[in-house]
């Protein structure tokens, strides 16, 4: 396959000044792709990686010189987090997300919640006076690191992947990618495919420098590119499901991951030569994800252009036949 280098116009930096359709301020724009760093999502995501590790709420609590009504207004918005959402994944409990902060999912149906409206509206003088000077430094210059790269190299990886899936990274509508100091899952990112809109984190090691720029470019994969209705996840879904695999549709995943990792590896060979994708770094291909060499053998070479998606995906699944009869 022959990639074609996709002529996508550059956005360059902004320095906080300009401004969304709906009035967000944008930290920096490339492409389709807007940048934000919001106090409101950054409070959120605060209080719900506070409500779901304890290590980290007491952490916090012993770093942050806090008095006794501070400490107060604090216990309470967390206990308040922790007993009115799920403390699984942020996304997963948009229905209670406060409406100040319901821009986190900008068309997401969201209904109000009163008690954590309330905990919330406490919470944010307090948040805004110790803790957001801090989460906001650290966002922006995440943003600015990143600038660079997706500006030197964002075409060639949106162009390749473009071909790779089959489809368009971007809706008409574009992208958001909302910085948190705090993401509020384990996860250092997820994305909304139905508002197109991705939150990452700043502080994961994992979501640092060059793996930023492979991380942005999977969840924005995940929102058109891959999702349930696109190309590839059908393919899947009907060559797996017509040799009985239907427990092995979610490879789509994992395929997700190679694909993004090895495009970013090649694309960056120049100035980053050692890169190591995320999922090698976090050792993603074990267990139920035991995929790599499989990918390695039958993916890679539809990434080369020595088979079409469809041969591709055939062969991993015979691959994957063969291996439960042995098992």
């Amino acid at each position: 396959m022959k990639y074609f280098l996709l002529v996508v116009s550059l956005i360059v930096i902004s320095n906080v000044s300009a401004k969304s359709p709906d009035g967000v301020s944008i930290e920096y724009s490339w492409n389709k792709l807007l940048f934000e760093s919001d106090l409101q999502i950054n409070q959120h995501h605060f209080l719900y990686e506070l409500a779901r590790d304890k290590n980290y709420f007491e952490k916090i609590v012993a770093e942050t010189q806090l008095d006794s009504k501070d400490r107060s207004i604090l216990n309470l918005a967390v206990d308040t987090y922790k007993s009115n959402m799920n403390i699984r994944h942020v996304l997963f409990d948009y229905g209670v997300i406060p409406q100040t902060t319901s821009k986190v999912l900008a068309h997401e149906k969201i209904e109000s919640n009163t008690t954590i409206e309330k905990a919330f509206s406490s919470f944010k003088p307090l948040y805004e006076r110790i803790y957001w000077v801090k989460h906001n430094k650290r966002n922006k210059k995440w943003i600015k690191n990143l600038a660079p790269k997706l500006n030197q190299h964002g075409a060639e990886i949106q162009a390749e992947l473009e071909q790779i899936f089959d489809a368009p990274l971007f809706t008409e509508k574009g992208h958001m990618i909302s910085v948190v100091y705090k993401p509020g899952t384990k996860q250092g990112a997820y994305t909304s495919s139905r508002s197109m809109q991705s939150v990452i984190n700043s502080t994961y090691e994992d979501f640092l420098d060059w793996n930023a720029l492979e991380m942005v470019f999977h969840e924005i994969s995940h929102a058109n590119s891959l999702n349930r209705s696109s190309k590839l996840y059908k393919l899947i879904e009907s060559v797996f499901k017509e040799r009985g695999l239907e427990s092995e549709v979610g490879i789509w995943h994992p395929i997700l991951f190679y694909t993004v990792g090895e495009v970013v590896k090649k694309v960056t060979s120049s100035q980053n030569p050692d890169y190591i994708t995320y999922a090698d770094r976090n050792d993603l291909y074990t267990d139920s994800w035991d995929y790599k060499e499989i990918l390695i053998q039958y993916w890679k070479p539809y990434l080369e252009g020595k088979v079409t998606m469809m041969v591709a995906l055939d062969n991993i699944a015979r691959k994957l036949q063969q291996r439960r009869k042995a098992a």
